[in-house]
C-alpha cells in the first residue's frame, strides 16, 4: 500500500490549529454580522423597478456579475418569466447604468447590494 506524502499528513495535523485561530473572527461575524449589515450596509442597497409587473410568484435570481452580465443571465430570466414568475434580481456587485437598464427590461425588481454575508446574504 502506498503511503501518503508527508506534506499531506502535516497539513491535516495543522488544520485544527488554523481553525481555532479563525474562531474569534467567525464567532464575531456570526454574532454581529446581521446587526452590522442592518445598521450600516442595508442603507446602500439600490433598488430599481423593472418592466415586468409584480405577480403572485416572485423568483429571487442572485447574480455576481464581476465580469459583466452574461447571455445565460438573460436566458434564465426569460425562462422564469415564461414560466409565470416575476424575477427579483439581486446583484452582489454594483451594476453599470447600461447593465441596470438591460436587467430592468427582464425583471420586476433589480437590487444591488454590498457583497456581505456570502451568497445567503443576497437571498435574505
Amino acid at each position: 500500500m502506498k503511503r501518503p506524502p508527508l506534506w499531506k499528513i502535516t497539513r491535516e495535523l495543522q488544520r485544527p490549529l488554523q481553525q481555532i485561530t479563525q474562531l474569534p473572527s467567525r464567532l464575531g461575524s456570526l454574532l454581529l454580522g446581521r446587526w452590522c449589515y442592518d445598521a450600516f450596509l442595508a442603507r446602500k442597497i439600490r433598488c430599481t423597478e423593472g418592466a415586468i409587473p409584480p405577480g403572485p410568484q416572485p423568483a429571487v435570481y442572485l447574480i455576481f456579475p464581476s465580469q459583466g452580465l452574461q447571455a445565460s443571465h438573460f436566458i434564465a430570466l426569460r425562462y422564469l418569466i415564461d414560466s409565470g414568475y416575476a424575477p427579483v434580481v439581486v446583484s452582489n456587485v454594483p451594476l453599470s447604468g447600461a447593465d441596470r437598464q438591460r436587467l430592468s427590461e427582464v425583471c420586476w425588481l433589480c437590487m444591488e447590494r454590498p457583497n456581505f454575508g456570502d451568497d445567503f446574504g443576497g437571498y435574505r
